[in-house]
């Protein structure tokens, strides 16, 4: 019996490379993740597609946050867009730039409430970017330099 067959492959193939859909969460689930491995190293991005120094920081902090896989730094990019946008901005975006890279979005529109709630140092301007390691935290409400997440992460580990 003949396994390959052609319509197969045109229809499924272009899914293997396809990126998935942010995952929508709360800062109630980042927190506790934080909690539950708190020998990890959480880098935590605050951005949006309309966000244009957002937009241009992020493939540094993919690239820089990578090179410490193997030292447990886990990178979390959270889109501020609304949640509603993450099929036709957000999604396009990924698939455009980061095919295969986990992403996530908030499960509603931050709200003044919401902000110090995350970091008593965010007014809510975005980029923002916390790095925490157990109680530590440090963070950048503004857009890291080409090398910047680096060299902060060569000092926690």
């Amino acid at each position: 019996m003949k396994t390959n067959n052609p319509i197969f492959l045109i229809f499924f193939i272009p899914l293997i490379h396809a990126a998935q859909l942010p995952e929508v969460v709360s800062w109630e689930q980042i927190k506790a993740q934080i909690s539950k491995n708190p020998d990890s190293t959480y880098v935590i991005n605050f951005w949006a597609t309309w966000c244009k120094p957002c937009v241009q920081e992020m493939p540094d902090l993919w690239e820089e946050s990578e090179k410490f896989n193997t030292k447990k730094v886990r990178f979390v990019p959270i889109s501020l867009n609304f949640p509603d946008e993450a099929q036709t901005k957000v999604l396009p975006y990924i698939e455009k730039n980061f095919p295969g890279k986990k992403f996530f979005i908030f499960n509603k529109v931050i709200g003044p409430d919401d902000i110090p709630k995350i970091s008593k140092d965010w007014t809510g301007a975005i980029p923002f970017t916390m790095i925490v390691k157990g109680k530590k935290t440090k963070t950048f409400e503004r857009k890291l330099k080409k090398g910047e997440l680096e060299t902060e992460l060569k000092k926690l580990l």
